[in-house]
């Protein structure tokens, strides 16, 4: 009986810890002002130029900020408006004339057909990687 009590004690004690540590994390999160999950800031690239000093692009409120960051100070080195995002048509319309381009006058042999175990197929695949079948 008396391990009974002990264990429910400890179970009792390590929930309030737990409820501790999720109400902690959830006001952190209020406070810095990311609770709607929404990014005040995103860094976009780093690129360190010596020990202990670094230049970085950071993207926040519709701007792009290049800031000289050292282990004592920030900063502002340039200022840009940010791009506007491309929709997700623009960006595979432009993927696909870059393909296009890349791969224009080049001949591509067809797909091998039947089975890959076939013979048909096997002499279809030689034929297109050596220049035609040997013997």
């Amino acid at each position: 009986m008396d391990s009974l009590i002990l264990i429910l004690r400890v179970l009792l004690a390590l929930g309030a810890v737990l409820a501790v540590l999720v109400l902690a994390h959830r006001y952190a999160r209020r406070t810095a002002g990311t609770a709607t999950g929404e990014r005040l800031l995103t860094v976009l690239a780093r690129q360190g130029v010596g020990s202990k000093a670094s230049v970085v692009v950071v993207e926040t409120g519709g701007q792009r900020l290049l800031l000289g960051v050292t282990e004592h100070s920030v900063t502002v080195l340039s200022t840009s408006d940010a791009p506007a995002p491309e929709t997700a048509g623009q960006g595979a319309e432009a993927f696909s004339r870059v393909l296009h381009q890349a791969t224009a006058g080049k001949h591509r042999s067809p797909a091998p057909t039947g089975s890959i175990l076939s013979p048909a197929a096997l002499k279809q695949v030689l034929t297109a990687g050596l220049g035609g079948p040997k013997g």
